[in-house]
């Protein structure tokens, strides 16, 4: 997979499928819909793009469906005022995401030291930052900033948390689902 430049590219010889981002931001974006979850060569993974890493919600169903890995491509351009606080969100939410749902979450982001071509209007950096993070929390491996780079690291599909049994994204589901669509719904219907 490279990251940058306004696309995505995968070389993938036998393996084919699409998501699209949940949570797109801009206006002409088209929010996905669905969560799919892939499989190449036994490995079930997930796709959460860019801001989907930032909501619990995609990293679960992908987790409740199987998945072990949750691949993230971004194609970050952030301005000098917030980069700093979006660099330790980010890392934040992706290490959250790692942990409450036992998955692999492997980050690649965009390096370019300027205004995009694609992106009208706005001055920002792409600061790189791709990396791993385990299951745990750790983070395994890290590229360099803000060089583009290559990042490996052996990891082991096999582990998940047998204490819950289910696993947590199941069992959290099932424990709190039904409290979780009260509060919603007396929150876009309240009474009266």
């Amino acid at each position: 997979m490279r990251i940058g430049h306004c696309q995505l590219d995968s070389q993938l010889s036998d393996f084919q499928g699409n998501y699209s981002n949940r949570s797109a931001y801009i206006k002409f974006h088209r929010h996905g819909r669905e969560f799919p979850v892939f499989e190449h060569k036994g490995l079930k993974f997930g796709v959460g793009i860019c801001s989907d890493g930032g909501f619990i919600e995609p990293s679960r169903l992908l987790a409740l469906q199987g998945a072990k890995v949750i691949f993230s491509p971004h194609f970050n351009n952030i301005g000098k005022e917030g980069l700093i606080g979006h660099f330790t969100h980010v890392r934040a939410d992706h290490t959250a995401r790692a942990v409450e749902t036992m998955v692999y979450f492997m980050r690649g982001n965009n390096v370019s030291p300027g205004k995009e071509e694609c992106i009208s209007g706005y001055d920002g950096v792409g600061y790189g930052d791709s990396y791993i993070v385990d299951p745990w929390g750790e983070f395994m491996v890290r590229s360099r900033r803000p060089g583009e780079d290559f990042i490996f690291a052996d990891i082991d599909v096999g582990v998940m948390d047998v204490a819950w049994g289910v696993g947590k994204p199941l069992w959290s589901a099932r424990e709190f689902g039904d409290q979780l669509r009260a509060i919603v719904a007396t929150r876009t219907n309240p009474p009266g």
